[in-house]
């Protein structure tokens, strides 16, 4: 950021003897200490009032000295501010410093199990182009090749388009770690080299944990249903299926009988894993049937974690709500549920459907992004009767919602989520909960309709101007319970005012003023 190299030198004599009034006064801020008023009448003089001019020169002595002391209280602000700015200089370039001395030393102090560790958290699972991390790691020093080796989840990946050498050493590598298999991705003579890489691999199918499919060629899909002998899925527990499947390409029809994690794209989960399934996430971008897709939901009776988008049109073109008798209670452990539509999804029958088949009043976590810019049909026609007739959210603590709009009812909704810990609200517009006008009532009483709020999110958001979020910040500081607001990539804010908020929340508050700005949390 930097500071100018010349500061106002009467500025900081100024501050200097603010600094010893303070001091005078053991430390305790008032508004005396910044300014010198001995012997100033703050009003005017009776006899000034009733016409008489004795009082005048010396009335216009006063509010030439109180002109002089605004212009130092000024100045003194401007001192301050680039002060503040320069500190963060020296603490951003001290950090620099203190993290590149303390790296080396920090990375020899840590035992070898915690640094595997780290070198785990370092495998992306959904990167499927390449095994560089785990040969970087083994190739930086002789500890770090030592602690890599010893590692077999490191090398538990494993990549249908990659040599059938590389593939040989990773499992070897891996010894008896749960293996996670990537199939598909295109080369030349793919098909070859992907009944190659099953020759090689199918051997140790009892020992597959991941499923990743990432061709939906369907020569290549084609391939994977008829290959013989059958790999054993027994052991799978995680299985993603391929992005771009075209209406008639099917996958293939494998069983698997203990998985627990399905993410579909265009696909439906295994009917063999109905019982079993506890996470699923299904995403559809070509047309889809709705009735099939309420059928098979109500089945995943140990559901625990559903997230649904919906980026294209359902068929057939209705859906009754009062079709048939759903299983009762529907989904009974679902706890978490994440909705996704956009302009092109029908929004109004996916609304029916969920509001039949999913137990919205039951929910511990609740996500909606409406990932469109044209909300006047959307928002009061389907999301507020949808959320506001499903009942009182007895158990849900935590809602996010992601929505670039006004949301007229979002207090009324808030009230019925007594148990809310964790709001987050993205791309809002305006000032989505409550006024201003609100928050000066009372100050000092904590804010009553959501006593057990923790933190309070604002991601992307619009005209959360400085008087809005200040009357806020009074009312949350007040919570026996809030520990944490965040600001993150809003608009019209400054970090100059996100520096005091901060101090009035007592170092509760986290911002991001940018994409490209690291996050700053003062504590």
């Amino acid at each position: 950021m930097g500071i100018k190299n010349h500061l106002n030198l009467q500025a900081i004599d100024d501050m200097i003897a603010t600094l010893r009034r303070l001091k005078d006064a053991d430390g305790i801020l008032s508004t005396d200490i910044w300014m010198d008023v001995s012997g100033i009448s703050m009003t005017l003089s009776p006899d000034y009032c009733h016409g008489h001019c004795a009082t005048l020169p010396q009335c216009g002595n006063d509010i030439r000295h109180v002109q002089k002391c605004l212009r130092s209280l000024k100045a003194q602000r401007d001192l301050l501010f680039r002060l503040l700015d320069g500190v963060d200089d020296a603490i951003t370039t001290s950090n620099r410093k203190y993290e590149s001395m303390t790296f080396t030393n920090g990375i020899r102090s840590l035992p070898d199990e915690l640094l595997a560790s780290v070198f785990e958290m370092g495998v992306e699972p959904y990167d499927s182009f390449d095994n560089e991390f785990p040969i970087t790691m083994s190739h930086i020093c002789g500890r770090f090749r030592g602690i890599a080796l010893s590692t077999p989840s490191l090398w538990s990946k494993l990549l249908s388009h990659s040599s059938l050498d590389e593939t040989r050493e990773f499992l070897s590598r891996s010894r008896s770690a749960p293996l996670s298999i990537y199939l598909g991705r295109s080369r030349s003579n793919h098909i070859q080299l992907l009944n190659d890489f099953l020759d090689l691999v199918t051997p140790y199918s009892d020992r597959w944990s991941s499923l990743y499919l990432m061709s939906s060629n369907p020569m290549v899909l084609l391939s994977l249903h008829y290959y013989c002998p059958v790999p054993n899925f027994s052991h799978v527990i995680e299985y993603f299926t391929p992005r771009g499947l075209g209406r008639g390409i099917n996958l293939p029809r494998w069983q698997m009988a203990n998985l627990k994690n399905f993410v579909g794209h265009d696909a439906f989960p295994p009917s063999s894993c109905t019982s079993t399934l506890t996470n699923c996430h299904l995403s559809f971008e070509i047309e889809f049937d709705l009735t099939l897709l309420a059928k098979t939901i109500i089945q995943l009776t140990s559901l625990e974690i559903l997230a649904m988008d919906f980026f294209n049109r359902c068929t057939p073109r209705q859906y009754h709500t009062d079709n048939g008798n759903p299983p009762a209670p529907l989904l009974p452990h679902l706890k978490f549920f994440k909705l996704r539509l956009s302009k092109w999804s029908d929004n109004d029958l996916i609304a029916a459907f969920i509001g039949k088949c999913i137990p919205l009043a039951r929910l511990i976590s609740l996500s909606i992004t409406l990932d469109f810019d044209w909300y006047a049909y959307v928002m009061p026609d389907v999301i507020e009767p949808l959320l506001l007739q499903s009942g009182v959210y007895s158990r849900l603590e935590a809602f996010k919602f992601d929505y670039n709009a006004n949301l007229e009812k979002l207090e009324a909704l808030l009230v019925k989520m007594p148990q809310l810990q964790h709001l987050t609200i993205c791309g809002a517009s305006g000032r989505p909960i409550g006024t201003e006008d609100v928050f000066k009532v009372d100050v000092e009483t904590p804010w009553s309709p959501y006593p057990p709020l923790k933190s309070l999110s604002f991601l992307e958001a619009t005209n959360l101007d400085e008087s809005y979020l200040t009357a806020l910040v009074n009312k949350l500081k007040n919570s026996r319970n809030f520990e944490r607001l965040h600001v993150i990539r809003c608009k019209n804010l400054d970090e100059r005012f996100l520096r005091r908020l901060n101090v009035l929340m007592d170092g509760k508050l986290e911002w991001t003023l940018s994409s490209n700005t690291k996050l700053i949390e003062r504590m």
